[in-house]
């Protein structure tokens, strides 16, 4: 009796969970692709300098002393930017090919990176894939169009207002942001600004004439817009993509949140720009994750772990 009892309650629970926890039950629900899955990242632990390291600096400063900024904890971190290989670079790989796949006769080229609700790893997915595409070669813009939280201009060589917002005010023309060195073929365009009406500059002429300027100047441009549910940003900027990744939280994001996600992107925006979703921040110790891959582990997950 006490087992049944507990295979009811089990199977209860199963079925009225309203967050995502099955890969089955996350393609069977959306009727959209399922992109790719990205494992969960470690958390950030800063290192303490080595002598050498220590040295070098005081070089630089002419024997003074070190003028070191209180530590700041990055508000995206960049596993892909690591020397050594790891297993959500090898899964943002298996994203970027299948982006890559040419979808009415071309490749992507402006892609829109959106959520449902805040904090399900949006932006760490498109600073992260913006760099890998980079690191292929080719000339990639980052734009961080969160202009009501934004966050990405702490990674250019100044923090600045003039960003995605002044741009489409058209008040002056702004140049790119690089924001990291050991990447010549990535620019970002951000600012702190937050302008007063967001939706209204989205909705602009101005909007469609920056992005032919853009794919002109740049192979890919990865746009981090706001969350879909809390406001209209994402949809008006689906409309001038053409693809638009949803990143879901696994175990976080609830099933009704992305079936009216997806329904407000493929009903306000434009049907043309298909939808595909990204499972994102799964346990790598999880059978969802090796469900997805088809392998549980062998010589080539441990290389990579």
């Amino acid at each position: 009796a006490g087992v049944f009892v507990g295979a009811c309650v089990s199977s209860f629970s199963e079925m009225t969970a309203s967050s995502i926890h099955s890969l089955l039950e996350l393609e069977a629900m959306l009727g959209v692709p399922l992109l790719g899955i990205l494992p969960a990242i470690e958390p950030f632990r800063p290192r303490p300098l080595k002598r050498s390291e220590v040295q070098h600096q005081l070089a630089a400063n002419h024997g003074s002393a070190l003028q070191t900024p209180p530590l700041r904890r990055n508000p995206v971190p960049l596993p892909v930017l690591d020397q050594q290989p790891s297993i959500f670079g090898e899964s943002l790989r298996s994203l970027r090919t299948a982006l890559s796949q040419p979808r009415g006769g071309a490749v992507p080229r402006v892609i829109l990176v959106t959520s449902c609700l805040t904090s399900e790893g949006k932006t760490t997915v498109a600073f992260n894939l913006a760099a890998l595409l980079a690191q292929d070669g080719s000339r990639v813009l980052l734009v961080d169009a969160d202009m009501r939280r934004p966050t990405l201009h702490y990674y250019g060589p100044r923090s600045t207002p003039e960003g995605f917002a002044m741009a489409l005010s058209g008040r002056r023309s702004v140049p790119p942001l690089q924001p990291v060195a050991t990447m010549p073929n990535l620019e970002l365009l951000a600012g702190s600004e937050v302008p007063p009406f967001p939706s209204e500059l989205l909705g602009s002429a101005r909007m469609p004439e920056l992005l032919h300027e853009w794919k002109s100047a740049y192979d890919f441009v990865v746009i981090d817009s706001p969350p879909v549910l809390p406001v209209t940003d994402a949809v008006l900027l689906a409309r001038h993509s053409d693809v638009t990744l949803l990143v879901a939280r696994h175990q976080r994001t609830t099933k009704q949140a992305l079936r009216r996600t997806i329904e407000s992107l493929q009903q306000q925006g434009d049907s043309r720009a298909p939808v595909g979703v990204v499972l994102n921040d799964v346990a790598r110790d999880s059978g969802e994750f090796y469900q997805y891959f088809g392998y549980e582990g062998g010589i080539y997950a441990n290389e990579v772990a």
